[in-house]
């Protein structure tokens, strides 16, 4: 669920991320149930939207069009609630937005954080 579509369609994609799965299944030191679960409970019950007008730092906020764990709204709320926060969405593209734009991730957030030195 946390690639888009688009990846799922393509068919060397969709190998990869089966041979993924089955490689992940064989790792030897998986995340810990007890890992699984706090981390599902951060994700239903934190919430931190009215204290993000207290970053006064440079703010890159990225995501995914089409991401089902943090749906676009959230991020431009999350956006929005950061002054000047700069935002980027990658179209057609999931949770793991970033992987499935990884080169164009990789030089625009070098790009953003050279910017900022």
């Amino acid at each position: 669920m946390i690639f888009s579509k688009r990846s799922w369609d393509n068919k060397d994609i969709h190998a990869g991320l089966l041979e993924d799965r089955k490689n992940a299944a064989l790792d030897p030191n998986p995340q810990p149930l007890i890992g699984l679960e706090a981390q599902a409970e951060a994700c239903m019950g934190h919430s931190v939207l009215e204290e993000l007008n207290e970053i006064t730092c440079p703010t890159f906020v990225l995501g995914g069009e089409e991401d089902v764990f943090t749906p676009l709204w959230m991020t431009k709320e999350v956006a929005a609630a950061i002054t000047n926060s700069k935002l980027h969405i990658y179209p057609e593209s999931g949770h793991a937005f970033h992987w499935e734009n990884l080169e164009d991730f990789n030089e625009r957030v070098r790009d953003w954080l050279e910017s900022q030195g």
